[in-house]
């Protein structure tokens, strides 16, 4: 069933609109006749306030990671057939979480969506200092307020991870609760009944058996892969965009059509700027560390690299 992720500034109403997405799901729940399969369904929570981390913790690295972790952990073990999860911690406002949580989704056969609380900056700083205002203070010191809307990274449509996304105004009163219900829990068919598949992503699908050299072979298809981008980058100096082949050394490399009936392995660099090691390095130790406990074969970790790059550089 249905994971929420709602993302924002801080103080920009989440706790509010999970609140009120809460209350929706109870009331259509509860109108559901006895007959349906989705009855059954359970609302489970989870925030920042729920898993005892204090707002403080965000001035220090260590414990931030620590707090995302325990998120997470939250977010897997809830994940099931008959339950709403609804998360609305701070975590949610880094993408490559949001998308670690997206490939474990998807790993559960748990379709995702993304509420973006769509709060002006202004609007935030104004309700975090009413609330720091109070006695005691209830919300962020101004420099962990400043650093957490610094590195916020915006949901964007057009990543897999962030789809199907909802955006929330401050001004409206409600968050589009019928669609986000036809969308991820009961589809609108005009009577026909209609089930939400999840089909697995490359990236989330396990091999039965583990092969003993995985984490070798992790580490040395995502060095090639790094390695043909930048060789590609060496030959076209320059020049921004593009798209590289990043298939594996094997067939005629100028040979246009598919090698051995498999269709190519492309990254698509971003069209504004040039990729740097640096950067490359960076994307490769986040997908390794996301991977690491997953055993899926060379194959696919190539494709499921490919895909992981071109999304991240949007």
């Amino acid at each position: 069933m249905p994971l929420f992720l709602i993302a924002g500034y801080p103080t920009s109403g989440k706790t509010f609109r999970s609140t009120q997405l809460t209350e929706y799901l109870t009331a259509r729940i509860a109108d559901l006749p006895s007959t349906s399969p989705l009855k059954s369904l359970s609302i489970v929570i989870h925030s920042d306030e729920s898993l005892g981390i204090q707002r403080t913790i965000y001035g220090d690295a260590k414990k931030e990671k620590e707090a995302r972790a325990a998120m997470f952990a939250a977010i897997q073990r809830s994940l099931g057939k008959n339950v709403c999860v609804i998360a609305e911690g701070n975590g949610s406002f880094i993408k490559g979480w949001r998308y670690q949580v997206y490939c474990e989704g998807k790993a559960a056969g748990v379709k995702g969506c993304v509420i973006h609380v769509g709060t002006s900056i202004s609007e935030c700083r104004s309700i975090n200092n009413r609330l720091q205002s109070q006695h005691p203070p209830k919300g962020y010191s101004e420099p962990i307020f400043d650093d957490l809307v610094t590195r916020f990274e915006e949901p964007d449509a057009r990543s897999r991870w962030d789809k199907p996304l909802f955006t929330v105004p401050y001004e409206d009163a409600t968050p589009p609760l019928k669609a986000i219900w036809d969308a991820m829990i009961e589809p609108d068919t005009g009577g026909k009944n209609r089930r939400i598949v999840v089909k697995p992503h490359t990236a989330t699908v396990l091999t039965p058996a583990a092969e003993s050299d995985y984490l070798y072979e992790l580490d040395k298809v995502t060095q090639n892969v790094v390695g043909k981008i930048m060789a590609w980058q060496k030959d076209h100096d320059g020049e921004a965009g593009g798209s590289v082949d990043v298939s594996d050394d094997k067939g005629d490399d100028d040979q246009e059509s598919d090698r051995d009936g498999e269709r190519l392995i492309v990254v698509n660099l971003p069209a504004t700027v040039s990729v740097g090691l640096p950067q490359l390095q960076r994307m490769r130790r986040s997908f390794v560390g996301l991977m690491r406990g997953r055993q899926i074969e060379r194959r696919r970790v190539r494709e499921a690299f490919a895909e992981y790059l071109s999304d991240g550089f949007g």
